[in-house]
């Protein structure tokens, strides 16, 4: 599509996604610089099951309203100020349907594509393809207004770098903070906002044409719109060091450590089981994981990469190869570097932190508990000891509101006694949990958290507090600040489901 055609006359148009469809949609925005988002997005409405496209010809979103006031007024070439939004559905629309969508017509998501000659993607949010969507961990659902009327898409945002005004860290931060504001945790921003408000100081480099943000930019950027990150850097990880879990790398000698810190995976999963985006940043490159599920035993991941699209697996984060599921393309990203999680203020304690504690509370709780348990029962108790010589337990922790956690007690298959009094239990905003996995229920995808430690996430690494723990059925809360766990309740002990996001 020329510059001269941008215009339309009609205020939408609309296209059959059938196989002439796609490929006129295809030839219509593509010859860009970098394709390959673009047709990533593309490809992913089509995997979704896309079957008709109503693309909005005049859209003035604040995006790429923003970008534009901020550097295509100012450059010498003509660019015209408004974008095309392209919305997607499952059926087959007419012009006459666009005034009242047919309820039975899912949403599957929106594109919003930049004028000829720039960068595709200004911002999409494109339901998961069938292939990957049970591994999404990080999707919000956003209402979208299409003359007048109101469509919901649950996915995760996504963003295409303009090269000159943001770069990829720029977009990747983006990601982070879109997500968090869709979760009510700040009000959004515009990438063109996070470029005008980086600290200049911090980089040697002129902020304007970017070369890219410095790892203390970023920290910085982060704060100053609502999230404060935590922060870790490849080769100093830390170790929850609980029974049946992998030890820490022993590292390797003069090898960079994002050859061989295997720590990766388990820190970048614990943001993920809360729904929370981890930014990676290699020597060159920045890009979002929204994602994972296990594969054989093994643990693979899933990103959201602005110059490859979003939805893309990453199949070895020690050897980072990936190859573009459209063009072929193969990028190799190199050694990853550091880790950035923004969080909301109020969430302070690291779930490493949180993960030691917990998870050692609970096996001395389960050795204190077990026997009484069993006698008063008449039946064999196992306890995380048990589990742990047997290979069957591990722990998975994740950061949550505590009305969230307190509202799924009983979905999760709590029993009333024990939802009871943890609902009446004061907690803080945010909570960690920690839960003890029965690996062998996990594996025959039965209900498999075996215990539970609920930690108070405004308290210090060094020292976190536990505010209640469950395990072997009996519920133990925090009566006194300065006291011990007490029992506040007993059932007979039942396994009960994950709260984290997505399957354990």
């Amino acid at each position: 599509m020329k510059t001269s055609e941008w215009a339309a006359s009609s205020p939408a148009r609309i296209v059959e996604l059938d196989a002439a469809g796609w490929t006129d949609l295809r030839a219509a925005y593509s010859g860009r610089p970098n394709d390959m988002p673009l047709l990533r997005c593309l490809q992913v409405a089509e995997e979704s099951g896309a079957s008709c496209a109503v693309i909005e010809t005049r859209y003035m979103g604040p995006d790429y309203r923003a970008e534009y006031a901020s550097l295509h007024s100012r450059t010498f070439p003509y660019v015209p100020d408004w974008a095309h939004r392209i919305h997607f559905f499952s059926s087959t629309l007419t012009v006459t349907d666009l005034p009242a969508i047919p309820h039975d017509v899912e949403y599957l998501g929106y594109l919003v594509v930049r004028p000829p000659r720039l960068s595709g993607v200004v911002k999409a949010m494109l339901k998961p393809p069938p292939v990957y969507r049970s591994a999404v961990r990080t999707a919000v659902t956003q209402t979208v207004h299409l003359f007048g009327q109101e469509l919901h898409v649950s996915a995760v945002p996504f963003a295409e770098q303009d090269t000159t005004l943001g770069v990829c860290a720029h977009a990747a931060a983006w990601v982070c903070h879109y997500t968090a504001s869709l979760r009510g945790d700040c009000a959004p921003v515009t990438i063109a906002e996070l470029a005008d408000t980086a600290d200049a100081s911090l980089s040697p480099t002129r902020a304007f044409p970017n070369k890219g943000l410095t790892v203390e930019q970023l920290s910085d950027l982060f704060r100053r719109h609502g999230l404060p990150p935590m922060f870790y850097m490849v080769g100093s990880l830390p170790h929850a060091g609980l029974p049946g879990q992998f030890p820490p790398p022993a590292g390797l000698p003069g090898a960079d450590p994002g050859t061989w810190d295997t720590r990766i995976v388990s820190t970048a999963c614990r943001h993920l089981n809360g729904g929370f985006p981890v930014l990676v940043g290699t020597h060159d490159h920045a890009f979002v994981l929204c994602g994972w599920w296990r594969d054989n035993g093994s643990i693979r991941m899933l990103r959201h990469d602005d110059q490859l699209g979003p939805y893309l697996p990453v199949n070895d984060p020690l050897a980072d190869v990936a190859t573009h599921p459209v063009t072929g393309f193969v990028r190799s990203y190199g050694p990853w570097r550091t880790l950035h999680v923004p969080m909301p203020p109020s969430a302070w304690l690291l779930p490493e932190a949180a993960e030691t504690k917990g998870g050692s509370s609970l096996i001395a709780g389960s050795s204190q508990l077990a026997q009484p348990v069993a006698t008063k029962l008449g039946l064999a108790v196992a306890t995380l000891q048990d589990l742990a010589l047997q290979d069957r337990l591990t722990f998975r922790t994740h950061v949550i509101r505590s009305w969230e956690y307190k509202r799924m007690l009983p979905d999760r298959g709590h029993a009333g006694p024990t939802v009871a009094v943890l609902r009446l239990t004061q907690m803080p905003k945010y909570v960690v949990v920690v839960e003890a996995i029965d690996r062998q229920d996990r594996s025959a995808d039965q209900p498999c958290v075996a215990a539970e430690a609920v930690l108070d996430a405004t308290s210090a690494d060094r020292d976190p507090s536990l505010i209640a723990t469950w395990v072997h059925g009996a519920t133990c809360i925090l009566r006194d600040p300065d006291g011990p766990l007490e029992v506040a309740s007993a059932v007979a002990p039942i396994r009960v489901a994950s709260g984290a996001v997505g399957r354990p």
